[in-house]
């Protein structure tokens, strides 16, 4: 699998590749990146950046789900007296607009936490014309906002 992926590269742009390792300057890039990317540390500045710190009487609750055939999905809802206070999808979530999962999250703000409300205003911006999520149906986001609420604490 390598060397056909070596072979297509070189190919494509007309290279020749040649195996080795790092040197030690990017080993030393790499390193830094690492610390400062990783996928938790991206998280939690997001969420951190987002949020701000809760207020009293909100709990959260947080869950993840595996794409079939794609990456990872988190959902954080933030309730408070039976509603959706805020709520963040972070993750690999292939959507067109880019903006389409941030319209679901503005949309849902608010909310009771109601099966048939959440579906009827996630199923509404899915059915947006032009509008893709890749690997993911409504029912999907719905279950990870109702996970997320039953683990709020």
């Amino acid at each position: 699998m390598r060397d056909a992926y070596q072979h297509a590269f070189e190919k494509i742009f007309g290279v020749k590749l040649i195996l080795g390792r790092l040197s030690e300057v990017e080993m030393d890039y790499e390193q830094e990146n690492r610390q400062k990317y990783s996928p938790e540390i991206l998280l939690a500045r997001t969420e951190k950046k987002k949020f701000g710190p809760l207020p009293s009487g909100v709990k959260r609750g947080e869950t993840i789900w595996k794409v079939p055939r794609g990456g990872l999905i988190r959902a954080v809802v933030l309730t408070k007296e039976s509603q959706i206070h805020n709520l963040l999808f972070s993750g690999n979530i292939l959507c067109s607009p880019v903006t389409a999962l941030e319209e679901v999250e503005v949309a849902l703000k608010g909310s009771p936490v109601d099966e048939k409300m959440i579906r009827e205003k996630v199923q509404t911006i899915y059915e947006k014309l032009g509008y893709q999520f890749t690997g993911t149906t409504p029912d999907d986001l719905v279950r990870l906002v109702l996970e997320a609420v039953g683990k709020a604490s």
